[in-house]
């Protein structure tokens, strides 16, 4: 959660008690985490303080609700899992790109670097089992 700052500033101000509900575009964009424990953390925290996450596509979750608590944990868990689906894809297309030599942006897979004498592309190489 430590990459969220604005979400630990929103659940600062929810723990505070100034909020009566926040309002999401869709429930799953709040836990985006695979940590069960984050999630405990996240809607633990709208539930001491008695918060409401309402949603115009969701409706409204009351985490008092046993029913409301146990919709919000699947859809969470749905969109991580998704989000996971999502980093393998982009890990295997980054990984498909290095070998053809091509450029793929942003950071790299672990297994590449950049060529000194080629500066417009990563290089991929494999490391043995040793990680050399």
């Amino acid at each position: 959660m430590e990459n969220r700052p604005q979400l630990l500033e929103m659940l600062d101000a929810v723990k505070a008690g100034e909020f009566d509900a926040i309002v999401v575009r869709h429930h799953d964009r709040i836990p985006r985490t695979e940590s069960l424990r984050e999630w405990g953390i996240i809607y633990g925290c709208f539930q001491e303080s008695g918060t409401l996450v309402a949603s115009p596509y969701d409706g409204i979750a009351d985490l008092d609700s046993l029913e409301d608590q146990v919709k919000s944990f699947i859809v969470g868990r749905f969109s991580a899992k998704e989000n996971q689906k999502r980093r393998e894809r982009q890990a295997e297309d980054q990984l498909k790109k290095a070998r053809k030599g091509q450029s793929i942006g942003g950071k790299y897979p672990p297994a590449t670097y950049w060529d000194r004498n080629d500066l417009r592309s990563a290089q991929l190489h494999e490391r043995d089992k040793k990680g050399g």
